[in-house]
């Protein structure tokens, strides 16, 4: 499969460089997952090699529907770190609550979104956590994100 793609300036605007941060192309029936609100940009450590993200109180990923039970696979790094007392983590997918967890530790979940809550949220899955912090606040910088959990991958079967 051969996909173009072509960018072009308006005549009275620069031209500008253009990058795909995130990009998946399947076949129908095929699984894909990306973020929309809710999420800070990529991170990577080059000493240790590890990639993450951070998600706010309340991030939104888009799962496609695709007629069919979808397996979501989230992965992240434990909550205490930051918090005091384990975040409360919410999955809700066309306003139902198809997941929760209070992680402790480093994490896995595996948790199954149903086809039909997936096709009537138009794919959207909303992770919510009771719990987030600003860095400003703890260290006295500039930084005033809003930083709930940090995840270090997703993906979906």
């Amino acid at each position: 499969m051969t996909l173009d793609v072509k960018a072009e300036s308006a005549a009275t605007l620069p031209a500008m460089p253009v990058a795909l941060e995130q990009f998946d192309l399947q076949r129908g029936g095929v699984p894909m997952i990306g973020v929309e609100e809710g999420w800070q940009e990529p991170e990577y450590d080059p000493r240790t090699g590890r990639a993450w993200r951070w998600a706010t109180e309340r991030a939104t990923l888009w799962v496609r529907p695709i007629g069919r039970d979808v397996r979501l696979i989230v992965q992240g790094e434990s909550p205490r770190r930051y918090f005091a007392a384990a975040p409360v983590i919410t999955l809700k997918v066309a306003g139902r609550q198809i997941a929760r967890f209070s992680p402790a530790s480093d994490f896995r979940e595996d948790i199954v979104l149903p086809a039909a809550a997936l096709s009537d949220a138009n794919g959207r899955v909303v992770l919510e956590s009771d719990q987030w912090f600003s860095p400003g606040d703890r260290d006295g910088s500039p930084d005033r994100r809003h930083l709930a959990v940090r995840i270090y991958s997703y993906a979906v079967e």
